[in-house]
């Protein structure tokens, strides 16, 4: 005896065949399709960037630049000893701020794209607060097994350790967002409450790690114009090599010198120690900012600095 399986669902259960189903109980097919999981691929891709960190002996960016749609503004930023490797910036306010961490002499530690690597932590977070967790669907070339809705692991932009003020080393997670020209995180109310919610997901993971956090968005008084142009500067020229004697006779007129005259303008300063020490004063420009980038001559970095502007000490550069 023939059966037609889909009526017979339909006479004994009431429900309706999966591919029958039309509008009016559309939500029910959206839930099905949309029910997001954990999956053996999410698992394996942290597992191997938990590898890569053991091989380099250092926390290393979860998925490296070139795999990011935002390439073009991306930046590697060599060694140093604040990260034994390159740090990559995705965008412009991160290399900005990155450049800001390396040049304060208390932070001691630097990386990102870091992931909150306990997934499961994460979404269960997520449902205690009743918040989406965010999911993907991959695509491309990918088997049927892992071609399903899934949960995907958080990064946080920058994880750092610097030095507070009782000399007490600290982390710190940072989560970096620029503003758009309303101020706003995002261009709608829903846009924003989303990108809250995640927020809250990594702020609740790192606290339950025992590890502030913070976001910080474009109007960061380290990202100020004026302190970024004058970094930009000092990040450029710090990085070329001296010789020491030249160095520490450069250091001592500007130092003499600087704290010596009331008002003085970075031309006349160059011009005066160019003088005194027979170093060409272009030269001796260049040094100047290399002893800015290596935190050996206080100058206010917040002030506009060029060649007609007038120099002053600073009140102090650090992460607090």
């Amino acid at each position: 005896m023939y059966i037609d399986l889909n009526t017979y669902q339909e006479k004994v259960t009431g429900m309706k065949n999966y591919k029958d189903i039309k509008d009016g109980n559309s939500g029910l097919t959206a839930k099905e399709k949309k029910s997001p999981r954990i999956t053996a691929l999410t698992h394996r891709k942290l597992e191997e960037w938990k590898k890569r960190c053991e091989e380099k002996g250092y926390l290393v960016p979860y998925f490296p630049t070139k795999a990011v749609s935002s390439v073009g503004l991306a930046t590697k930023h060599a060694p140093s000893e604040k990260s034994i490797v390159p740090l990559e910036a995705l965008s412009k306010l991160e290399s900005g701020f990155l450049k800001a961490l390396l040049f304060l002499p208390n932070v001691k530690k630097i990386a990102m794209q870091i992931p909150l690597d306990d997934i499961d932590k994460t979404v269960e977070i997520a449902k205690k607060k009743g918040i989406r967790h965010p999911a993907y669907k991959p695509k491309g070339n990918i088997s049927k097994e892992h071609a399903v809705y899934q949960y995907t692991p958080m990064t946080t932009d920058v994880l750092m350790r610097y030095t507070d003020a009782n000399n007490i080393e600290v982390w710190h997670a940072i989560s970096l967002k620029c503003l758009n020209r309303n101020g706003r995180l995002g261009a709608t109310d829903k846009k924003i409450e989303r990108i809250n919610d995640k927020h809250e997901i990594e702020r609740q993971y790192w606290l339950d790690k025992g590890v502030s956090w913070s976001l910080i968005t474009s109007e960061h008084y380290l990202l100020g114009y004026y302190f970024q142009e004058n970094l930009a500067q000092a990040y450029i020229l710090g990085r070329r090599e001296h010789p020491k004697q030249k160095l520490n006779k450069v250091k001592k007129e500007i130092v003499i010198i600087f704290e010596g005259s009331e008002y003085i303008t970075l031309l006349k300063l160059c011009e005066l120690v160019s003088q005194t020490t027979k170093i060409e004063t272009s030269l001796v420009r260049v040094i100047f900012w290399y002893l800015i980038w290596h935190n050996e001559i206080s100058v206010d970095l917040y002030r506009e600095i060029g060649s007609y502007h007038i120099l002053y000490p600073k009140k102090g550069d650090v992460w607090s």
